[in-house]
C-alpha cells in the first residue's frame, strides 16, 4: 500500500512520537477541531444535542503508528471510571460507540506513521486528517439521536463481530432512553455478569426515573 512507502532518510526527528503526530495534524485537522473543545491531550469534544457528545481521539496503534478515532458519548450510559455517575460535561465524555482502524465496514483509512521520518509523518498525518474530515461529520450526523445510536450499534453488531461500542450494556441503556424499559432490563440482564448486575439495574431504574 502507498502509505507503507518509506521516504529517504531526513533530518533526525526529535520529541515524543505522540507530540510529533499532534504537531503534524494541527494544520490539516484544524477545520474539524477548531469548533470543538480540547478535553484531553489529543482528544476533542463537541455537543451534538439530545444528550450526545461527538468525540475525536488520537489513538496509538502497534508499530508506533496512530489513528484518529471518531466516536459518540451518550449521557444516559454510566461512566466506567471516575467519581461522576453520568457523563454530563464534555470533560466527562467517554467513547460509547465509535469508528476506528478496526471497525468492520468502515471506509479504509491510513495510519499515521512515525518511524519513517518527518516527511512520511506529515504525509500520512495529512492523509488521515483528510479521511476524517470526509467521514466523521457524516457519521456523527447518523448518531445524533438515541434512535441513531441504537441503529448504528445494531448495524455494527450485525457485521458478525462485537460492535465497536460499550457493548450490549450500552444498548440496554439506550433502549431505556427510548422508553423501552422491559427490553432494556432484559438486555442488561443478559449483558452484565451477576456480580455487577444489581448495580446496573439500579442505574437503569435511576435513568428511567429521570425521564
Amino acid at each position: 500500500m502507498a502509505w507503507l512507502r518509506k521516504d529517504p532518510p531526513g533530518p533526525a526527528s526529535t520529541g515524543a512520537p505522540r507530540d510529533r503526530v499532534r504537531a503534524a495534524l494541527a494544520a490539516p485537522l484544524a477545520p474539524l477541531v477548531e469548533p470543538m473543545t480540547a478535553v484531553r491531550s489529543g482528544e476533542w469534544a463537541a455537543p451534538l444535542g439530545d444528550g450526545l457528545t461527538a468525540l475525536l481521539t488520537l489513538t496509538a496503534l502497534k508499530g508506533r503508528s496512530y489513528d484518529l478515532t471518531y466516536a459518540v458519548c451518550c449521557a444516559w450510559v454510566p461512566v466506567a471510571t471516575g467519581s461522576a455517575r453520568w457523563p454530563r460535561t464534555l470533560k466527562q465524555a467517554q467513547r460509547h460507540l465509535w469508528v476506528d482502524h478496526f471497525t468492520i465496514d468502515a471506509p479504509e483509512r491510513p495510519r499515521i506513521i512515525t518511524i519513517d521520518g518527518d516527511r512520511a509523518l506529515r504525509r500520512t498525518a495529512e492523509r488521515t486528517a483528510r479521511h476524517v474530515l470526509a467521514n466523521a461529520p457524516a457519521w456523527w450526523a447518523t448518531v445524533a439521536t438515541p434512535t441513531g445510536v441504537l441503529a448504528e450499534a445494531q448495524r455494527q453488531a450485525g457485521s458478525g463481530r462485537r460492535a465497536r461500542s460499550a457493548g450490549p450494556r450500552g444498548r440496554g441503556y439506550t433502549l431505556a432512553r427510548l422508553g423501552r424499559p422491559e427490553k432494556a432490563r432484559a438486555a442488561l440482564a443478559e449483558a452484565v455478569l451477576p456480580p455487577d448486575r444489581a448495580q446496573h439495574l439500579a442505574r437503569l431504574d435511576e435513568l428511567l426515573a429521570q425521564q
